[in-house]
C-alpha cells in the first residue's frame, strides 16, 4: 500500500481503524522483546514479520501524543505531551507486565485496517515507558514520556582521582572558551587539566597568571638567528645565542623558514635546561636530560618563541607551568576549529544521551545550521560551550539553541528533529504541505501574539572566570575592564525602522508597553581569539532576533484528520482559508502537533508573521 492509498483509506470514516501498540522491554540486558497490544482483535498473517502474532486486544484508552514549541516566545522553548495507555485486565492476563523492565524503551503506535497485513500499517506516534501500574484489579496503566527521558542525562568530565582537586571533574570544552579555570592536577609538577575531551584539533591560545599572559600563541618570537648568530655544539648538546633571555624551565617553540639543527623538530616545544651565559640546552621533560643534537647546521632562519608553560592540550588535555603561579591561572582554549550550534547539539545528544545516533535525525540538525549560517553569516554561527562541572544535557541544549530561536523535539517516529522558529523567513520558504478549509475539522483559534520585545542586547563569548581582585598591578585599565566583564561581546540590535518593513510607525513599536529591550545570554563565540572585547556593536545577529519579534506574529490552532499523521514540526504549510487574510493562501510554520488517537484527529499549531496595516485611517 502506497501513501496515497493509505491517505484515501484514512479519509473514509466507514473503515474500522485498528491501533497497534508494540511495547519494548528488556529480557536479558542486551536485547529486548515486544509486548503486542491493540484496541481490536488482530493477528498477523503467516507471511508477516512476526508471523501469526496475536495482539492482546486490551487497549481501552490512549492519551494524546504531541510536541509543541511555545509560540509566545522566540526562544524555541519546547514542550511535550505524551499520553498514557489504559489496558483492560479483569482476568489478570496482563499481570506479567508489572514484572517487565521497560523504563526508557519505546512503545510504537501504528494504525491500519483489521484486514491488512502488518506491513501496511503506518506508525503515527511513539512514547517511552516510564512505569506500569495497576489501577485496581481491572486495569493497567502504562505511563509514557517523550525523548526527554533519554536526554535527561549528566554531562561531565572524568573525575580527578588525586591531587589538590581530587573529586572534581575535568572541564569539557567545545569550541572557544575564554578565561577558563583549569584544574590543578599535581602541585609539584604544576600540571593542570584544561579539556577532558581534547583532540588533535585542540588549540591553546593563551595562559594567564593573575591576568598576565605567560605567552600567547600569537606573540612574536623572543629571538631568531641565522647560522652566524645561532650555533649548536653536538658534543655538549648546547645552543648558543648572545642575549637569548631564556631561563631554566622556560618552554620554547622552535620554528624555521627552512631546516633546523639535527635532533630538533620544527614546530615542536621543548623545555629549557642547562642555561649558562649565552648557552642553553633543550629537553623533552621539565628539568630532564638534554636532547641529543646531531647536526649543527640549519637553513633559513630559526626562531624561538618563549612560553612559561608546556602545551600538552592536543595529546593529554593539560598544561604544565614553568614556575609556581603568583595567583589565579586561566586559559583561552579552542576545542574544535568550528562548532555550529545544531551540529554540536546533535553530537552531545548522541554522546551523552541514553539513545543512539539512530534516535536523531542528523539531516534536520545540519539543515538548521545551514539556515543559521545563511541568515547570520558563518562567523556569527560559531559557538563555545563549557561543562566545567556536572551539567544536565537538556540545559546545555537549551543554552546552545534557545537564544537563536532554535528548537528540537520528538517527531511521530520517535526521532529528535531540530530547526529554527524564524517567523520572518516563512514566506520566503517553499511550502511542503497544503491545508484548505476542506481539511479543517475545526479552527479553534486565530490570534495576534503579544510583542515579546522591541530591542535586543545579545551577549556572547562568555568570560568563564570574571576577575576584579588579585589582578597583576602591571595590567592597564582596559585589560582590567576586560577581565571583569562576564561577557566579552555585546551585540545590540538597531532600533526598529522602516528597513524592517515599509511604512510602519517604528516609534510606536519601540514604546509599546510590552516592547522592552531584552538581554539574551548565548553560547555564541564569534570573535574568540581576537583579544579585545566587542562592546555593544550593532550586529545582524541581534537585528535578526529583533526582526523575528516584529508585529504581528500570528498563531492559528486547527484540528484536522489523521491524514496529517506524517507532518512534522518545522514544516511550512500553505494555509488557504476564507478568513483572516488567508483567502489566497498564506504560509505558516508547524510549531505544534498533537495526535489524538481516541478522536482520530490531529491538532496543529501554525505560526506566521504579517505586516500590520498602517495605511488605512478608517474602516466601515
Amino acid at each position: 500500500m502506497n501513501d496515497a492509498d493509505f491517505l484515501r483509506w484514512l479519509a473514509d470514516s466507514r473503515h474500522r481503524r485498528v491501533i497497534l501498540a508494540e511495547m519494548a522491554f528488556w529480557f536479558d540486558g542486551v536485547t529486548y522483546g515486544i509486548v503486542y497490544l491493540s484496541n481490536a482483535p488482530y493477528i498477523t498473517r503467516p507471511t508477516d514479520s512476526p508471523p501469526n502474532r496475536r495482539y492482546h486486544a486490551r487497549i481501552a484508552g490512549i492519551g494524546d501524543f504531541g510536541s509543541h514549541i511555545n509560540p509566545a516566545t522566540l526562544a524555541g522553548e519546547k514542550h511535550a505531551q505524551i499520553g498514557q495507555i489504559e489496558l483492560d485486565n479483569p482476568d489478570g492476563e496482563l499481570d506479567f507486565m508489572l514484572r517487565l523492565v521497560n523504563e526508557g524503551l519505546p512503545t510504537k503506535f501504528f494504525i491500519g485496517d483489521a484486514t491488512w497485513p502488518r506491513g501496511w500499517f503506518r506508525q503515527v506516534a511513539v512514547g517511552y515507558a516510564l512505569r506500569v501500574r495497576a489501577a485496581g484489579e481491572d486495569q493497567l496503566i502504562v505511563e509514557m514520556i517523550d525523548q526527554r527521558l533519554l536526554i535527561d542525562a549528566s554531562v561531565e568530565g572524568a573525575e580527578i582521582t588525586s591531587g589538590p582537586e581530587a573529586g572534581r571533574r575535568w572541564p569539557l570544552v567545545w569550541g572557544g572558551a575564554t578565561n577558563l579555570q583549569p584544574r590543578l592536577l599535581d602541585a609539584a609538577a604544576l600540571s593542570y587539566a584544561v579539556a577532558g575531551n581534547f583532540s588533535a584539533s585542540t588549540e591553546l591560545h593563551d595562559v594567564r597568571d593573575n591576568g598576565v599572559s605567560l605567552g600567547a600563541i600569537d606573540d612574536a618570537a623572543l629571538f631568531s638567528g641565522d647560522n652566524l648568530a645561532l650555533t649548536a655544539n653536538a658534543g655538549t648538546d648546547a645552543l648558543t645565542f648572545a642575549g637569548h633571555g631564556l631561563s631554566n624551565n622556560d618552554v620554547v617553540l622552535v620554528e624555521s623558514t627552512g631546516t633546523v639543527f639535527g635532533g630538533l623538530t620544527a614546530g615542536a616545544r621543548y623545555w629549557v635546561v642547562g642555561v649558562a651565559g649565552n648557552d642553553w640546552q633543550l629537553s623533552n621533560a621539565r628539568g630532564g636530560s638534554a636532547v641529543d643534537i646531531t647536526g649543527t647546521a640549519f637553513t633559513g632562519t630559526m626562531s624561538f618563541k618563549r612560553f612559561r608553560y608546556m602545551d600538552n592540550t592536543k595529546t593529554a588535555g593539560t598544561i604544565q607551568l614553568s614556575a609556581s603561579p603568583a595567583g589565579q591561572i586561566t586559559v583561552d582554549v579552542q576545542n574544535g576549529l568550528e562548532q555550529y550550534p545544531f551540529d554540536l547539539a546533535r553530537r552531545l545528544i548522541v554522546t551523552y544521551g541514553e539513545g543512539s545516533a539512530d534516535d536523531v535525525d542528523a539531516a534536520s540538525f545540519n539543515s538548521a545550521d545551514a539556515s543559521l549560517v545563511t541568515r547570520l553569516g558563518s562567523k556569527y554561527a560559531i559557538v563555545g560551550l563549557v561543562a566545567a562541572e556536572r551539567r544536565n544535557l537538556t540545559d546545555l541544549l537549551e543554552q546552545l539553541l534557545l537564544p537563536l530561536g532554535g528548537w528540537y523535539a520528538q517527531d511521530y517516529d520517535g526521532k529528535l528533529r531540530a530547526g529554527l522558529v524564524s517567523p520572518t523567513a516563512i514566506q520566503d520558504q517553499e511550502a511542503t504541505r497544503a491545508l484548505t478549509i476542506d481539511d479543517v475539522l475545526q479552527l479553534a483559534s486565530y490570534e495576534n501574539l503579544q510583542i515579546p520585545f522591541g530591542g535586543v542586547l545579545l551577549l556572547a563569548r562568555q568570560n568563564h572566570f570574571p576577575q576584579t581582585d588579585g589582578l597583576a598591578s602591571s595590567l592597564d585599565a582596559a585589560a582590567r575592564a576586560a577581565a571583569a566583564r562576564p561577557w566579552r561581546e555585546e551585540y545590540e540590535a538597531g532600533r526598529a525602522t522602516g528597513v524592517m518593513y515599509s511604512g510602519y510607525d517604528a516609534d510606536w513599536w519601540n514604546h509599546h508597553p510590552t516592547a522592552i529591550t531584552v538581554t539574551m545570554e548565548s553560547a555564541l563565540s564569534p570573535q574568540f581569539g581576537t583579544g579585545a572585547p566587542v562592546s555593544r556593536a550593532t550586529s545582524e545577529v541581534a537585528d535578526a532576533l529583533l526582526e523575528d519579534a516584529r508585529p504581528w506574529r500570528q498563531y492559528a490552532v486547527v484540528r484536522v484528520g489523521l491524514e496529517a499523521w506524517d507532518w512534522r514540526l518545522g514544516e511550512v504549510v500553505n494555509f488557504t482559508y476564507p478568513r483572516f487574510g488567508c483567502e489566497a493562501g498564506w504560509k505558516f510554520r508547524i510549531v505544534r502537533k498533537v495526535v489524538d488517537l481516541a478522536d482520530m484527529s490531529i491538532e496543529l499549531g501554525l505560526l506566521t508573521q504579517r505586516t500590520p496595516d498602517t495605511t488605512t485611517s478608517d474602516y466601515p
